[in-house]
């Protein structure tokens, strides 16, 4: 199974509104800690939130998942986040206790932090050409495992596809997809997948 980090976080004021694009400062938050980019998190999660067309309203405490397919470098940075608060639209959320979890392979689920896909001039749009879209996912996929492993995958099948629903967004100028997914591929390029962005059952 992958692993990923849960993030359990407490809203000091109680109650809060952050508008829309918070999810760009979460993420400038973690690349302090992280010192690269080869991560996903979620937006926050809780049960006391409301979602609005201007932003969202959270309430208590809220968790944030982060996954990476560099995880275990990642684990000893991320256990000092407890020892710092999170400054988001200049509001403080403390960081109580960080969680290292397991996610298993799920060839078709739901998309919780935003997929990318990058090719020779820039990131590519969906909704232009999902295959296209794919085709150099799979190829990042690809250099990702030789990265960790040393040697390519005796199996480069992979290939993705949005059902119809799907959310665009925009992340440091990123554009991201959330919505409803399913997969094809090998065990290896799956998995890769699965530690690269944070998935959830439907």
């Amino acid at each position: 199974m992958s692993k990923r980090l849960r993030v359990k976080l407490k809203v000091t004021k109680g109650e809060v509104f952050l508008c829309e694009g918070y999810h760009e400062e979460i993420y400038r938050f973690f690349m302090k800690y992280f010192e690269n980019l080869h991560f996903s998190a979620t937006s926050f999660l809780a049960k006391k939130k409301i979602e609005t067309n201007e932003g969202i309203w959270l309430i208590n405490k809220v968790d944030l998942i982060i996954c990476s397919p560099y995880i275990e470098k990642l684990v000893k940075l991320a256990m000092n986040l407890p020892k710092d608060n999170m400054i988001i639209q200049n509001n403080v959320f403390e960081v109580q206790k960080v969680v290292f979890i397991s996610q298993e392979i799920l060839f078709e689920g739901r998309i919780l932090s935003g997929i990318y896909s990058h090719g020779p001039y820039g990131y590519l749009e969906y909704e232009k050409s999902p295959e296209i879209f794919s085709e150099y996912l799979r190829q990042r996929l690809i250099y990702i495992y030789k990265d960790i492993n040393g040697v390519e995958p005796q199996d480069k099948r992979f290939m993705i596809s949005l059902k119809k629903g799907w959310t665009k967004y925009y992340t440091l100028n990123i554009p991201m997809y959330k919505g409803i997914y399913q997969m094809f591929g090998s065990t290896e390029l799956c998995n890769i997948f699965i530690q690269s962005f944070v998935t959830g059952r439907i």
